[in-house]
């Protein structure tokens, strides 16, 4: 989602054309929870709304520190996710979004749907930086 918003701006920005705007809202809007899940996979913003919040990260397992501002790579088709071996997540609090097209769990655990990663945070900055 944060190519596909980048892009936009980009092809905006080179060729005029305003029509990939709406797309590139909703895209960049996807990623800050207006998605299935309700969640924000940047970690800790908004700071008051529902956002990744117990990231497959080390400071947050260890010290209990949320690296904020952090994207987190999201959701994943669900075979892939039922491929991979898992510590037991108990009780799905996402349970009722859950589809064979995306799972999404906001949990220590599932490192293939919430671990931070560097070049999808590096690449939302940017995104935020070059939006207008």
């Amino acid at each position: 989602m944060v190519a596909l918003a980048t892009e936009a701006i980009l092809y905006e920005r080179m060729t005029g054309d305003t029509r990939t705007a709406s797309w590139r809202a909703e895209a960049r809007d996807w990623i800050f929870g207006r998605n299935p899940w309700g969640v924000s996979f940047v970690i800790g913003v908004p700071e008051h709304g529902r956002h990744a919040s117990r990231p497959h990260h080390l400071f947050y397992k260890l010290a209990n520190h949320l690296p904020v501002g952090g994207l987190v790579d999201g959701p994943v088709y669900k075979d892939i996710n039922d491929s991979l071996k898992f510590e037991p997540f108990g009780d799905d609090d996402l349970a009722r979004f859950q589809s064979t097209e995306g799972v999404y769990h906001d949990l220590f655990a599932d490192f293939s749907t919430n671990e931070p990663i560097i070049d999808g945070t590096v690449s939302l900055i940017y995104l935020l930086r070059v939006w207008r």
